[in-house]
């Protein structure tokens, strides 16, 4: 094998291996049985909402300062292993004010939304968990509020331990532990908060991840970015129809770069855009699985796929 393939196949399980990370939480539990009692056991709804107050704060600067920065930095370790092995591109235009932009602020950009992306997720999902409370609280026939502290108790108990089966079961799978993907339970109240808390940080690390590892691609001056499925065969059919296009980054960012949701995996993608001349280095990551018929993929983007298909070295030149 290649020492490019193996590139890519060990930057994937890098990849595979922070996903593992993101799903024990990265701290989020600690924070989250740190609140929880405060949170979930407390009638009073001013009180309640003041220390949900405090959860979404502790929630979202681990998030910033740590869960991103980490998600940054495996991005572009990948990417600069990579670079490390192709060849050298020609560098930015430094007389184009497009490039420099881009070069400059767009990674920076992007970054922000992120940030704002899980803002506005972990607001909502505390907001949730608020409301749910609330009714819960105000519902009249539900007994003394002895009574419904009791209940309430009992059905914390019954969705944590769930939960926790659920996501050591998940852990395992994705591991390659166990063959069948375990169900997801239903949940409610504030196992279903950090449930959604959680899926919410590990999608928007993930993207961080190759955000920074796109970004790291075109501040080392390379243009023009080829769709590698590491994964092959286990890659969503919209991903293998991608598999083997070459295109800018601003051409990825109209039909969507991996794991933008223009893909039936969504933000599940394990997908990478490299540079072209990783093509040329490994040309079987350019490989193309033609009879595969996409779900969300429509017949104009394939088109376009299929008419910038790599096609050698003289591709890579560009």
């Amino acid at each position: 094998m290649p020492v490019i393939d193996r590139l890519i196949i060990s930057n994937f399980r890098r990849l595979q291996a922070f996903d593992l990370i993101l799903r024990d939480a990265m701290g989020i539990e600690k924070i989250a049985a740190e609140f929880a009692v405060r949170v979930m056991f407390e009638p009073d709804a001013a009180r309640r909402r003041l220390w949900i107050q405090r959860l979404q704060d502790r929630l979202i600067s681990h998030a910033i300062n740590d869960v991103l920065p980490s998600a940054a930095a495996v991005g572009r370790a990948n990417a600069n292993a990579i670079i490390g092995k192709i060849e050298v591109p020609k560098g930015i235009d430094l007389a184009s004010p497009a490039e420099r932009r881009s070069a400059l602020f767009a990674g920076q950009r992007t970054a922000a939304e992120r940030v704002q992306i899980i803002r506005m997720s972990i607001t909502g999902d505390l907001a949730n968990l608020d409301n749910r409370l609330t009714r819960y609280w105000l519902q009249p026939a539900e007994g003394s509020a002895d009574d419904k502290l009791r209940r309430l108790r009992e059905i914390h108990i019954r969705n944590e331990s769930r939960r926790k089966i659920f996501e050591s079961n998940l852990k395992a799978y994705h591991k390659g532990e166990v063959k069948v993907r375990p169900s997801k339970p239903a949940l409610d109240f504030y196992s279903e908060a950090v449930a959604n808390v959680k899926q919410d940080l590990r999608v928007q690390a993930r993207r961080a991840g190759t955000d920074a590892e796109l970004q790291t691609f075109k501040q080392a001056g390379h243009r023009r970015f080829g769709w590698s499925v590491p994964n092959g065969h286990s890659a969503c059919p919209d991903c293998q129809i991608r598999a083997g296009a070459v295109l800018t980054d601003e051409q990825w960012a109209r039909y969507g770069r991996p794991g933008s949701g223009l893909t039936i995996c969504s933000s599940a993608c394990f997908c990478m855009l490299v540079p072209v001349a990783t093509f040329k280095a490994a040309p079987g990551l350019a490989h193309t699985l033609r009879n595969v018929k996409g779900v969300l993929t429509t017949a104009e983007q394939r088109a376009v796929f299929d008419a910038n298909r790599y096609r050698g070295p003289a591709a890579a030149a560009a």
